[in-house]
Formats: C-alpha cells, sequence, structure tokens
C-alpha cells in the first residue's frame, strides 16, 4: 500500500503508543523512515537536507501542523522549556491505526521498532547514532557530539 507525507507522520505517531516525540525524534524518524521503507509505499516522503543537527526538512513540522489542524496530532509545549512535542490525538490514533491496518505487516513492525529505537535515545546521542549511519547528514552541523 502506498502512503501519503500526512500517513505516514500520522502512522509514525501512533506506534508509539500513549508516548510523544520530541522535534529532533520526529525529525531523525521520519529521515530513517525516507531511507529505509521500500520506495512502493510511495517515498521518500521528504526533502531531507543536512543543516544545523544533520538531516532536516521543515515539511515535517509543517505535515504536523496541518495534522493538528485537522484535530489528529497535539502539539504540546513543555512549561519551562521551548521542546515542543508531538503525539496523536484519540481521533489521530484512530486514523493512524486504520492505516497501520493497511499496511504490510512488516512495514508495521519495523515502524514501531524504529519508534522505540528513536525515542530511546536523548538528542546528542540520536543526532550521532544517525551521523554514525549517515555521515552525509553531517556536512552543515553545529553539532560535534
Amino acid at each position: 500500500m502506498q502512503v501519503n507525507q500526512s500517513e505516514i507522520l500520522l502512522a509514525a505517531l501512533v506506534v508509539a503508543v500513549g508516548d510523544s516525540y520530541t522535534p529532533v525524534q520526529l525529525q531523525k524518524y521520519m529521515f530513517l523512515l525516507d531511507k529505509n521503507l521500500p520506495a512502493s509505499m510511495g517515498g521518500p516522503f521528504f526533502d531531507f537536507q543536512p543543516y544545523d543537527y544533520g538531516a532536516f526538512d521543515p515539511a515535517v513540522y509543517e505535515v504536523a501542523k496541518r495534522l493538528a489542524s485537522q484535530g489528529l496530532v497535539l502539539i504540546d509545549s513543555n512549561p519551562g522549556t521551548p521542546v515542543r512535542t508531538y503525539a496523536p490525538t484519540s481521533m489521530g490514533v484512530e486514523r493512524g491505526n486504520e492505516i497501520l491496518s493497511k499496511i504490510n505487516a512488516d512495514i508495521s513492525k519495523y515502524l514501531r521498532e524504529l519508534s522505540i529505537w528513536v525515542r530511546g535515545m536523548g538528542f546528542s546521542e540520536l543526532v550521532s547514532k544517525v551521523y554514525q549511519l549517515y555521515p552525509e547528514t553531517k556536512v552543515n552541523s553545529v553539532f560535534r557530539g
């Protein structure tokens, strides 16, 4: 099954099962999906470019904002920090699970495993790991972790 940007992002959020993503986790998750999902899924979904902290595409945030305006995603600011978090709403979970049910089981499993991997790391560790896997993404980096 082919999916679009909004569908892959929503499915990616839903597999976190009640957890949320920080901006760097969401960017790196979408980047890794673009690199590793088969073209038959409809990707690549974004146009990642080397930036301050590696692979980055502002469209990831634009799609999340669009989904938020549709009531499918909650973008929340944590009190006392400038960091936002991204998670599906209950309506988003319902729609995301519909998408997941139509995706190949191996790909759904990969989405879940990658979600756990990405959310299991802090900022520095995640950026460093992606740099190790894809050294070309650090060419414009300000991060030297």
